[in-house]
């Protein structure tokens, strides 16, 4: 149970070190008092611990509800993946692949049309 935690926590912090160059970019266009850095080390900490929160709610309950995560488990506990692994994940690579081909496409679609959303605006209301 701790290794599968711990290694989704892991997984967390890459994904956040990945991402953390757009994030110091995106908190340099932001006016702030503290700066850019301290903002994205703060993001950064919060981020982690409700990863961290998660993860340990995962791993604590989804038994009991029944749920389980066997390759990642596998992972973790150094075993090897279960049966069938290769052929499930060319199937989701290929789901994944043609989704985002669809809606690349339907946003471009979107795009070539014109269309543009505006922001909703609440009605205005008058006393009466």
């Amino acid at each position: 149970m701790k290794r599968l935690w711990a290694l989704l926590v892991a997984l967390c912090a890459a994904g956040l070190l990945l991402a953390s160059p757009f994030l110091l970019a995106a908190a340099r266009g932001v006016q702030s008092p503290m700066s850019p850095l301290a903002l994205l080390a703060l993001q950064a900490l919060q981020t982690l611990l409700l990863c961290a929160l998660a993860a340990y709610a995962g791993v604590r309950f989804a038994p009991a509800a029944g749920l389980d995560a066997p390759w990642l488990r596998a992972l973790a506990e150094g075993r090897s993946p279960p049966p069938a692994f290769g052929s499930m994940a060319i199937e989701a690579a290929a789901v994944g692949s043609i989704t985002a081909v669809a809606v690349t496409a339907l946003g471009l679609m979107q795009r070539k049309r014109g269309a543009t959303m505006a922001p909703h605006r609440p009605p205005r209301f008058s006393a009466l």
